[in-house]
């Protein structure tokens, strides 16, 4: 893989100056905010692994991290590195990050507060519609972790309102539950993706995936509408391409899922 072209859709970045004055020292900041993994260390990673390109973006800790923050971080970085491609947090003023350089926004189930109703079911969460409508005007991608209810909220809600909002599902729009010790469930993931195949303006990101019975039945569902993404710092061993071998894919489909899909989506 390393003579290849490879762009990484999905890397986090932190900096310990990005810690919200509210930091409580919870298990959660010590595990993923509590060191830095900033711009330094994405080109290093880069470098030892042939990646020609990243996708950078702050961790969406709401509540222990300052997003405005962090996501000026980002910006700032990317403009002095320009193989590092800066996605921000999404919030309530995507004109202003786009203006300031944002190439594509990141939504984590951490943000979408979800509430229920009088029935109890879950409730599609509304804070970012006028933010989906200004990504579809530009045509501009957002990285949804799907969260509670994500395929009746990306079916009914999300695409009904903004058919052609560009998504990439993270990880394959998996959950990963504590009770089967923090790993996807192939079943869950298969019918996620055959909910969603339909919309063509939806790719699914590959990164934290590393079962490939998960992987080869996402390629028999969706094609090669997959995309690669390390989900560093968080994967032990994020650039390991040779496990990949294992899916047999075509050459093609090698260049779709870790280059063409990301470098057409990101218009590189």
């Amino acid at each position: 893989m390393k003579d290849k072209q490879i762009i990484d859709i999905h890397h986090h970045i932190h900096q310990t100056n990005w810690n919200s004055s509210k930091i409580d020292g919870s298990d959660y900041i010590v595990r993923h905010c509590g060191v830095n993994h900033d711009g330094r260390d994405v080109l290093s990673n880069m470098n030892i692994a042939g990646i020609s390109h990243s996708v950078i973006f702050p961790i969406p800790a709401s509540g222990h991290v300052n997003i405005n923050k962090a996501n000026e971080g980002v910006i700032s970085l990317a403009k002095n590195n320009p193989n590092l491609i800066p996605f921000t947090i999404i919030d309530d003023k995507p004109k202003y990050w786009i203006g300031a350089g944002a190439r594509g926004f990141k939504e984590h189930d951490y943000l979408q507060k979800v509430y229920r109703g009088k029935d109890g079911k879950p409730c599609f969460y509304q804070g970012f519609k006028k933010s989906y409508e200004v990504l579809e005007k530009y045509g501009l991608p957002l990285i949804l972790h799907g969260g509670e209810n994500r395929v009746d909220r990306i079916k009914k809600d999300i695409m009904k309102d903004t058919p052609n909002l560009l998504i990439i599902l993270a990880h394959l729009g998996a959950d990963f539950p504590e009770n089967n010790n923090f790993k996807p469930r192939l079943g869950q993931v298969k019918e996620t993706l055959t909910a969603l195949k339909e919309y063509s303006t939806i790719f699914f990101d590959i990164s934290a995936i590393e079962d490939m019975e998960i992987l080869k039945m996402a390629i028999d569902i969706v094609g090669s509408r997959l995309i690669w993404g390390s989900d560093a710092p968080f994967i032990k061993n994020p650039f390991c391409f040779n496990k990949y071998k294992e899916l047999d894919l075509s050459e093609e489909d090698w260049e779709n899922i870790f280059f063409r899909n990301a470098a057409k989506i990101l218009g590189a």
